[in-house]
């Protein structure tokens, strides 16, 4: 069996700079995604073994 990882990049609710959590982190147009990217969302998806994750797929795309 092959498995498979879903990464949705944007709508994090425990992150300052991740998108959703207006009420405890203000509107997310005054967060920071680029710098929530470079420092959770792309070391989080590096961490995914090729050994056991045959694949990773993303939702939730943003654009500024």
């Amino acid at each position: 069996m092959k498995l498979g990882f879903y990464y949705s990049q944007a709508q994090d609710w425990h992150d300052p700079n991740g998108a959703g959590n207006t009420w405890d982190f203000g509107p997310d147009e005054n967060k920071d995604f680029d710098k929530y990217l470079r420092e959770k969302a792309e070391p989080q998806v590096r961490n995914c073994s090729p050994a056991t994750a045959r694949c990773v797929w993303s939702g939730s795309i943003r654009r500024a």
